[in-house]
Formats: structure tokens, sequence, C-alpha cells
């Protein structure tokens, strides 16, 4: 069997939008919500479970949520930071099987199922890294290396100990060398502020 089909994708829409005032989640681009468009990107790729991790709100996300794959986790810690909501993705992944991790955030608008396959398919392949098999796979943007990322076997131990308010990109960092990287200009764009849905 190949890793494609032990690969959980993990959404993270737990947060409070502080920046924005509103939930991000539910912020409209071309008539569909950030939180949909990124559960549905995950659901049309070949990962074997998708998973929602939510907080804020929770109730008013998972209508958002109707017609996808995606099932929703909820993360009653989700003030304490970012890494409470990896640690439950994480483990609820791994309490269904999943062997590897593809962890995306939901307000990356330009994030989507093809740029996720490209990602899975790297990992499969091994990326350009001399080894056998890679650890991992991530995107490049901005001069820098981040999410959506996909960690395999020996990362998910990593990512559970995390802090709370610690996202992954310090593990990302850590293994950069052992990591399949592909271009991925669009995942530069996010949405924290009304400017940033303004350009939208």
């Amino acid at each position: 069997m190949t890793h494609v089909a032990k690969i959980a994708a993990i959404v993270l829409a737990a947060g409070g939008s502080r920046r924005l005032g509103r939930p991000k989640q539910l912020v409209q681009i071309a008539g569909e919500s950030l939180l949909r468009r990124a559960a549905r990107a995950a659901s049309d790729t070949s990962c074997a479970h998708v998973l929602c991790v939510l907080g804020d709100r929770s109730d008013e996300m998972v209508a958002e949520l109707a017609g996808t794959r995606a099932v929703v986790v909820r993360n009653a810690a989700w003030e304490r930071g970012i890494g409470t909501s990896i640690r439950a993705g994480v483990q609820a992944a791994e309490e269904l099987g999943a062997t590897a991790v593809l962890v995306m955030l939901c307000d990356q608008p330009f994030v989507d199922a093809a740029l996720l396959t490209s990602l899975i398919s790297s990992f499969e392949a091994g990326g350009v890294s001399p080894r056998s098999a890679v650890l991992g796979a991530a995107c490049s943007y901005a001069g820098t290396v981040g999410v959506p990322a996909l960690f395999g076997r020996s990362l998910l131990g990593s990512l559970r100990d995390l802090g709370d308010d610690e996202g992954a990109r310090k593990i990302l960092a850590r293994v950069a060398g052992d990591l399949a990287v592909i271009d991925a200009p669009g995942a530069e764009t996010d949405v924290d502020t009304e400017d940033d849905v303004a350009k939208l």
C-alpha cells in the first residue's frame, strides 16, 4: 500500500480572527467561504481523510462543510494557540490510522487541489532528496518554506510536541534538507485584515 491511502489532510480553522474582527473562515470568495474552499480542495485529493479543526464559533462553521468529505475535530483549547489545533488534528488523524498528515490553513484562498496533489506526489516520489524517501513535502513562497506541508510518519511526534502557540514552520526549518519542496507562489496570499479581503 502506498503512503497516499494513509494521509490525512488537516485543515486548521479554529482561530478567532482577531485582526479581521469577524470569522475569516466565513469570508466569501467567489460565493464560497474560505473554510469550505479549503475543505473542498482537500476533499478533491487522494487523502484518505479530511479533518477540519474548529474552535471559535465552531457551530457556525459546521454548516460550511456540508457536501465535503471533511470530519470536524473540535479544539476546546484553540485560544491557547495554533499548536493546540495541530496537536488535535494529528491525534485524530492517528486514531484513524493515518501515517502522514497534510497540514493546511483555511485562509490561503489560492491553495487548491492541484497544489495539494503536487505535494502528495512529491512526497510519494521522494522529491529531489538523494535519500530513498523524504521526511515530508512543503511549499516555497515569499522567501520561506511553509504550509501547506505534508509530514511523514517520522515527523508526527514533532507535531504532537509543539507548544501551544508554535506552528509547524519550526519543524520544516529543522528538516529542510529532507523535504521535497515545490514552488507555490499562490500560497503567499492569506487573509488577516479587511484590506486582504478587499484585494481578493
